[in-house]
């Protein structure tokens, strides 16, 4: 008697990472709050004045007693969180009439709010059966004599059943 083969993806975590930066990179067009943004799978490793969305890393999770027999095959669902992150820099600091940080963190919230409506409008975007929300987040900020940054990380949950 022969077992039957199976094919197992270990997770889908990676593949959500690149698609999510795909979808952010093809919203990014002329007159969008993306437009000026360096968008980076990866840490790009390079700090410099302007706008920048960069992956970081991702956790998941595949509980056991979650999987669903059917057959020999065993759906197993997953729940990754993506840390993906949003980085203001502005220098010369602006003449004094408004905080720098604030102005920083607004440029920050305003490309964050980009990335929740691109997840809002297509909660698929990590492909097939999966669905990504924003589920949490941080926000920080660093001021210097002669720049101003503001960093929002936003937790993407991506949900997915693996074969």
């Amino acid at each position: 008697m022969t077992t039957p083969t199976r094919l197992i993806f270990a997770t889908n975590a990676y593949a959500a990472k690149r698609d999510i930066i795909a979808a952010l990179r093809a919203a990014k067009v002329a007159g969008s709050a993306l437009a000026d943004a360096l968008i980076s799978y990866s840490d790009p490793g390079v700090f410099a004045e302007g706008q920048m969305i960069y992956g970081g890393g991702i956790v998941f999770e595949q509980p056991g007693e979650e999987d669903l027999v059917d057959g020999d095959d065993i759906l197993v669902h997953e729940v990754a969180v993506l840390g993906l992150h949003i980085r203001v820099e502005q220098s010369p600091l602006p003449d004094g009439l408004q905080d720098p940080v604030e102005v920083t963190d607004e440029i920050a919230e305003g490309l964050g709010d980009e990335v929740a409506r691109l997840l809002a409008a297509n909660r698929h975007l990590a492909g097939g059966m999966s669905i990504s929300r924003i589920v949490g987040g941080q926000c920080d900020h660093n001021l210097t004599d002669t720049a101003a940054v503001s960093v929002l990380t936003l937790r993407i949950s991506i949900e997915a059943d693996l074969i």
